[in-house]
């Protein structure tokens, strides 16, 4: 961890990386808004959707929410309240509250962009869900303190937040330096001491600096468990949204897509597996909630997975695309002998992610469910997986 404590306490980290971010996302913009001159997709588009967006989940793991300090949007805001330095207030309460369920609606839309409107490959919807991102941050930045945007309203936020639960990485105040763990320096309304901690901090370092928290340490969450007694109502229905959004995404890419709305979707509906293989007197929110806490090992093994799909199949496409733009290969489109093809080490990868993500979902059940953990529950919890395995079984599309 010494590597990560001397960034940390650079006076360079984290603004050198927000430069070179913010850079690369004015560029890549610009490039995507171009017309093709060779290239059959925009590689600038490609590049986002396809190498970016799937990388950022396997940093998770490892990094926890450190994309979120190095991220343009949110060093934009920094910037801002920089340039117009002045006392501004904390968020209110329906601030907060009305920025949790925006960014549910922020997922949502998202989901549905990809799904519906092939974000991936168009180019001005790609710059327009750019500008909003960074034009939230900015906004919130200059009416309130800190950052608002990354704490409560942003979807990749929340997303990264829930999965950091995971992450092996946290910053924490197990002996204190120079000043009290208060958090008043943490940009994320976070404490080094919080038992949220992993679900907030981004590793901006701030409060190390501040000498509030002394170090980074590594932390195994199947170790000490999640610290987290509960999810929120919002966060729950985040959690369902994405297992289904991530499993449509998953169908679609198999021979099964055009009869997914037949037997998939109910399986994938979280309430109803909350109502019906929950058990007896639990309140129906309450089990909701904590099934959903299970939920997220599953659902960010899942994440990890379609992911590798799209990079293995994805990624060649981009290089061949950029090196065409640049006229270093010949233009010219050779279509793959199958629309779908089968990867085994790819394949042995991702079921070894999801049989992981079911380990963890069984455990996490297992300390609720101490007394009353019998085959029943285990073949219940598990069958979500199950069916996923069944799933990534299939053929998968060659292209993303």
């Amino acid at each position: 961890m010494r590597s990560m404590n001397a960034l940390l306490l650079s006076r360079w980290f984290p603004t050198a990386f927000q430069i070179l971010f913010v850079i690369a996302m004015v560029a890549f913009s610009y490039l995507a808004l171009q017309p093709i001159r060779r290239a059959e997709t925009n590689p600038a588009t490609a590049a986002i959707w396809t190498v970016w967006w799937p990388l950022l989940p396997f940093t998770v793991f490892f990094l926890g929410r450190l994309w979120c300090a190095l991220c343009p949007a949110g060093a934009m805001g920094d910037w801002v309240q920089r340039l117009f330095p002045t006392t501004r207030p904390m968020a209110p309460t329906w601030v907060q509250k009305g920025g949790t369920w925006f960014a549910l609606v922020g997922i949502a839309a998202t989901g549905l962009a990809f799904l519906a409107l092939a974000l991936e490959s168009n180019g001005p919807l790609t710059v327009i869900f750019l500008t909003m991102i960074s034009m939230g941050a900015v906004l919130l930045a200059l009416r309130y303190k800190d950052r608002v945007w990354c704490r409560w309203f942003c979807p990749l936020g929340i997303t990264l937040g829930l999965y950091s639960h995971l992450s092996l990485l946290e910053v924490r105040a197990d002996r204190v330096g120079n000043k009290p763990a208060t958090g008043q320096s943490c940009p994320q309304f976070t404490s080094p001491v919080s038992h949220l901690r992993h679900r907030d901090c981004i590793l901006c370092g701030v409060c190390v600096k501040a000498g509030e928290a002394v170090a980074v340490q590594s932390s195994w969450w199947f170790r000490k468990g999640l610290k987290v007694p509960s999810l929120t109502w919002m966060e729950a229905l985040t959690v369902s949204l994405l297992f289904g959004l991530l499993a449509v995404d998953s169908l679609r890419m198999t021979p099964l897509y055009l009869d997914y709305m037949t037997w998939a979707l109910p399986v994938t509906d979280n309430y109803r597996l909350a109502l019906t293989l929950g058990g007896r007197g639990v309140g129906a929110r309450r089990l909701f909630r904590e099934l959903s806490l299970v939920l997220i090992p599953l659902v960010f093994a899942l994440h990890l997975a379609i992911s590798a799909q799209h990079l293995v199949a994805g990624s060649p496409g981009v290089l061949q695309g950029v090196a065409v733009e640049l006229g270093l290969l010949s233009s010219g489109h050779l279509p793959p002998d199958s629309a779908y093809f089968i990867n085994l080490p790819l394949k042995a990868f991702q079921i070894f992610l999801l049989a992981l993500g079911v380990a963890g979902m069984l455990y996490l059940d297992g300390r609720w469910q101490v007394n009353s953990f019998g085959w029943r529950r285990l073949l219940t919890r598990a069958a979500p997986g199950l069916v996923m395995v069944l799933i990534f079984l299939q053929p998968m599309s060659a292209v993303c």
